[in-house]
This record gives structure tokens, C-alpha cells and sequence, in this order.
């Protein structure tokens, strides 16, 4: 549609339309700008979280290795362990980090 015509069909609205059109825009510029801080914000937080738990598990293994109390095998975070002989696979670590070389290295 030419400009033309676009600024006469704008004209030929009422008042009332015209102002419920540029209202309806406004809020809904307000609501993707508002929803976009709110991901970002929940994104900041959820990173936030797992660095956190992250750096506080780290901690709690560092200790345990300073007083030479590390399990065997060592627990991994996903569910299975690292220790091949008693390796339980889950979604997260198969293949098995070994799965490179011929045999289990253990």
C-alpha cells in the first residue's frame, strides 16, 4: 500500500480506533520488552545457581581429597560413577568416558 493511501486510511479511522491501535501497540512493546528483562534476569539467576552449586561441590571434593577421604569410585554428578568396574551408564554419560580405548583402563 503506498504512503498515500496508508495516511488516509489511518485518517479515515475515528479517534477512539486510532487511539485503542497506538495503545494496543504501546502495551505490547511494554510486554516484550518487559518478558525479555525477565528471561534474561531468569537466565542470570539459573547460571548464578549452578555456578554456585558448582563452585560448592568443587569445595566439598577439594576437602575430601586434602584429607585423602575420596570415595571409590568417585561419584559423578549425573548418576553413574567413575570407577569403570562399577560404571551404572546414564543418558548423560554414554558412551563411557573409556569408550575410546580397547578395554576398560581399570
Amino acid at each position: 500500500m503506498p504512503p498515500g493511501r496508508l495516511r488516509a486510511a489511518w485518517r479515515r479511522r475515528s479517534l477512539q480506533a486510532r487511539l485503542t491501535i497506538l495503545a494496543t501497540l504501546v502495551v505490547a512493546a511494554g510486554l516484550a520488552a518487559g518478558s525479555l528483562l525477565l528471561v534474561g534476569s531468569l537466565q542470570r539467576s539459573l547460571v548464578a545457581a549452578v555456578d554456585s552449586t558448582a563452585r560448592q561441590q568443587a569445595q566439598d571434593i577439594a576437602a575430601l581429597a586434602v584429607n585423602n577421604r575420596l570415595p571409590d569410585p568417585l561419584p559423578a554428578a549425573s548418576g553413574g560413577t567413575v570407577d569403570c568396574k562399577s560404571w551404572m551408564p546414564t543418558a548423560a554419560w554414554w558412551p563411557p568416558p573409556w569408550a575410546a580405548t580397547e578395554s576398560c583402563p581399570c
